[in-house]
């Protein structure tokens, strides 16, 4: 399955669950996630683009996203899901044919569903508070326009690489690892 997703940098969640609430949006609620990526030791599985990870939320989901589709408006990537009940048989297996754990990084998830796209109100280690919104692409910009998001800038980049360059220009040496404190 294709997933297709734009996200936006927040300052004020709570204007935004105003909005949602407004236009009928249904919420799931909050969770909190553990995310482990995993990459072959020569690292060559990212570099081509690729993301295998195992999500510790709520029950264990591996996901594999292929390499961004660059002539698509939003950001698209190939995505497959599994559901897991042993973590640990999972990067045992993975270590077992070459892929072992690179990074970590948590997030604090509030779902929401709004008609037929995803919401996401992601809290960031650091950085604070982004908006994910998930869905094909005609219903995205509907929802880009509801939720007044059709004059910012929307951020194509991983959380990783963002919260890497928010390191960078606070002073603070990049890490690996983006876990709350």
């Amino acid at each position: 399955m294709d997933e297709i997703e734009v996200k936006f940098k927040i300052s004020k969640p709570n204007s935004i669950r105003k909005k949602l609430r407004g236009l009928g949006a249904a919420r799931e609620g909050l969770i909190h996630e553990k995310n482990i990526i995993f990459n072959t030791v020569d690292g060559k599985f990212k570099k081509a683009g690729k993301m295998l990870r195992l999500r510790d939320a709520n029950g264990y989901i591996i996901t594999y996203k292929g390499p961004e589709d660059k002539s698509h408006e939003f950001k698209k990537r190939h995505e497959i899901n599994l559901r897991i009940k042993d973590a640990d048989m999972i990067i045992e297996l993975f270590a077992a044919i070459g892929y072992v754990p690179d990074h970590v990084y948590e997030k604090k998830r509030e779902t929401w569903y709004l008609e037929k796209v995803n919401i996401l109100i992601d809290e960031i280690p650091l950085m604070g508070f982004f908006v994910e919104i998930e869905g094909d692409t005609e219903e995205i910009k509907k929802a880009i326009k509801s939720l007044g998001f059709e004059n910012h800038e929307p951020i194509t980049k991983t959380y990783i690489q963002v919260y890497n360059e928010c390191q960078k220009s606070q002073g603070i040496e990049p890490t690996k690892d983006m876990v709350f404190e």
